[in-house]
């Protein structure tokens, strides 16, 4: 009788560490890590004066996991971190008005906007891309 009261805590121990190791965690971020390539706007005005100034073809994005809930958009040569949401809308996580970045990300499409602004002058950099790897 010891022996069942000391075997079926075992045996159920053993069951949960099996089911456990089977288990896949599903992260909703990994489908959308990789390098987007596509095409960027650079948007200059001053006051009231707005012009696409130009337009690059060949650019290159990526993306990248970072900590539990977030993506890290490299481009520019600068990291953006963003929150992103299952359905793929991201925005930028600094609270600083002044600089901003959103976007979203459909299928294997991606679009990204960086705007900046300061004392009466902003620029905005447009990224339209499609997943590559």
């Amino acid at each position: 009788m010891k022996t069942g009261r000391f075997l079926i805590p075992v045996v159920a121990a053993c069951v949960a560490v099996f089911a456990a190791c089977g288990e896949k965690d599903n992260d909703y971020r990994d489908v959308w890590v990789g390098t987007y390539e596509g095409c960027s706007e650079y948007h200059n005005s001053t006051g009231t004066d707005y012009q696409v100034d130009t337009v690059f073809a060949g650019e290159s994005l990526t993306v990248c996991k970072k900590g539990d809930h977030q993506l890290e958009v490299l481009y520019l040569g600068l990291e953006f971190p963003v929150d992103c949401t299952p359905e793929g809308v991201f925005s930028s996580t600094t609270g600083n008005p002044h600089s901003e970045w959103e976007g979203s990300i459909k299928g294997d499409s991606l679009f990204f906007i960086y705007h900046d602004v300061s004392q009466g002058h902003s620029i905005s950099w447009l990224f339209k891309g499609k997943k590559t790897k």
